[in-house]
């Protein structure tokens, strides 16, 4: 029987750290999301998570065809936090989402397959805020009014705004779908705030999901501590659209090395504005998610953080 693990994200729950300091490291797996993604799986993702309903219909059967040529080994690793981000999706629907996962991956659970989940949580409240500021320029070609942060939160006063971003933070939904078509002991919900407060207890609880004999052999020694972990106080540089500095980067400046040095220099030259949230928008977030939250917790048995519930 071989395993395929699914992490699902979400971003801004130290993705990035799970992906290139622990995924890509594991010897008793095989890992096909970023940072290294190939061909045939990258067709499929992008078709799971950016083809409208009719052209990935269409292409179902190629999707599936492709899949066979995938060379999986006994331990497999797909993480990739667009499967809980619309960013780059004019047209994103979480739950869409995991039922295309499921309805492609199901097909190697016929043949001696099992797909498992990993999905990591954090407090609506302060994934919002990470989101935004990480994700400024993408966030502002969503929508040109969301490039002031008191728009991009109105959806929190007015439930009839249109704000896919924010609809995505519904971990009841999002889970009740999961749990639809998967059973609990191949799902693993990990909270970011463990992440921070206990690296190592977290990462033998996720590694003992993925293999038994991983949980105490595991050092994170050699590992730098991820930016995540930094207490930034909530200060953050917002980026403001700039299609020069964009043309540089991205048609000019090919050199890695160079075009991180160019971007550490224009974000300390740039006028920066403090975006945090104060204590009436935490409030607000927080209300807006409670009730599903409390859902999690009463109907389907999973206990969360008092962050999910008060500042």
């Amino acid at each position: 029987m071989k395993d395929i693990f699914i992490h699902v994200g979400y971003p801004k729950t130290g993705t990035t750290f799970l992906q290139q300091k622990v995924f890509e490291n594991l010897k008793v797996t095989k890992s096909f999301g970023k940072p290294k993604i190939e061909e045939n799986m990258k067709f499929i993702i992008n078709s799971i998570c950016k083809d409208d309903k009719i052209t990935f219909e269409s292409n179902k059967e190629l999707l599936l065809e492709k899949l066979k040529f995938i060379q999986f080994k006994e331990k497999n690793i797909i993480s990739l936090e667009e499967f809980t981000s619309c960013m780059d999706v004019n047209n994103y629907n979480l739950i869409q989402i995991q039922d295309r996962l499921f309805n492609i991956f199901n097909n190697l659970s016929k043949k001696n397959f099992r797909i498992k989940i990993i999905l990591v949580l954090r407090n609506q409240k302060d994934i919002v805020l990470s989101y935004y500021t990480e994700c400024y320029e993408k966030i502002i070609k969503v929508n040109s009014r969301w490039t002031n942060f008191k728009n991009f939160l109105n959806k929190f006063k007015n439930n009839d705004e249109k704000n896919l971003i924010i609809d995505s933070f519904n971990y009841n939904l999002l889970i009740r779908q999961i749990y639809k078509y998967y059973p609990k002991q191949n799902v693993k919900i990990l909270f970011y705030e463990d992440f921070k407060s206990n690296i190592r207890n977290f990462m033998n609880d996720l590694l003992i999901f993925i293999d038994d004999n991983l949980d105490n052999n595991y050092e994170l020694k050699n590992y730098k501590v991820h930016h995540s972990f930094k207490d930034k106080n909530q200060n953050y540089r917002k980026l403001k659209k700039n299609y020069l500095i964009s043309f540089l980067s991205d048609k000019i400046i090919t050199n890695l090395f160079i075009k991180n040095f160019f971007y550490k220099i224009y974000y300390f030259l740039k006028t920066t504005d403090k975006v945090k949230l104060n204590i009436d928008q935490q409030k607000m977030i927080i209300n807006y998610f409670k009730d599903d939250n409390a859902c999690l917790e009463k109907e389907i048995g999973i206990k969360l953080k008092k962050d999910y519930f008060e500042i």
